[in-house]
């Protein structure tokens, strides 16, 4: 589904489009309306679809929207790197 068919915050849209990201998948679009109330959500998809881009998104929307921290936690360290690195080069904070 095209970003300008999803409900985002315009600035959570204008960060997605910045890293080339133009559209996102059904699961994802699913989700969504859970995360942004800041509900709780279990995704059973495949990897590389997606997940934790849902996750970021909810971040950022916490934060848009409530200022304060977050903290992303991950159950291995492989992933914690490749997840502290997406963050860093996303870098949400200058878009806020």
């Amino acid at each position: 589904m095209e970003l300008k068919e999803i409900s985002l915050d315009d600035r959570i849209k204008d960060i997605l489009r910045k890293h080339g990201i133009s559209s996102l998948y059904p699961p994802q679009v699913a989700a969504f309306p859970f995360v942004l109330k800041g509900e709780n959500v279990v995704l059973s998809i495949p990897t590389a679809s997606g997940k934790s881009l849902v996750a970021y998104i909810a971040i950022v929307n916490k934060l848009i929207h409530n200022r304060g921290k977050a903290l992303y936690v991950v159950p291995l360290k492989a992933l914690a790197k490749i997840t502290n690195n997406t963050l860093f080069v996303i870098n949400i904070t200058q878009h806020l």
